[in-house]
């Protein structure tokens, strides 16, 4: 069976990341994951490392990532994300490496927090 695009492009990202030693938690979300991801659609990913990754080092890891599925990549350090970005990756992303399921769990708690504390507080602003 022949790979579409966005299938490809998953497996790509996944096999350019699984010796990445630094990169404990990779997670796909995004147009990657819908029908609507197309020949000019962009590569999101949320990483995380044992500690915050650099800006440099989230360049790098977004350059190499370019090079090999041909497509601009945003690379964000799920340790720096919050709100509603946190709970888009967390709730509708895809999990393509994780070797710190304890970090994970950590992100998800606090994912929950908001959800219950917080976003119920911002929506009777709006």
């Amino acid at each position: 069976m022949m790979r579409t695009g966005r299938e490809q492009t998953a497996a790509t990202v996944s096999h350019a990341l699984a010796t990445r030693e630094e990169i404990h938690i990779a997670i796909l979300y995004g147009s990657i994951l819908e029908d609507r991801f197309g020949d000019h659609s962009d590569v999101d990913l949320a990483v995380a490392g044992g500690c915050e990754l650099s800006y440099d080092e989230l360049l790098t890891v977004s350059d190499e990532l370019g090079k090999v599925t041909g497509r601009e990549v945003q690379v964000r350090d799920l340790r720096r994300l919050e709100g509603l970005i946190l709970r888009e990756v967390l709730t509708q992303g895809s999990v393509i490496k994780n070797d710190d399921p304890d970090l994970l769990g950590r992100r998800i708690a606090d994912m929950l927090d908001f959800v219950e504390d917080w976003l119920p507080t911002l929506r009777t602003i709006q």
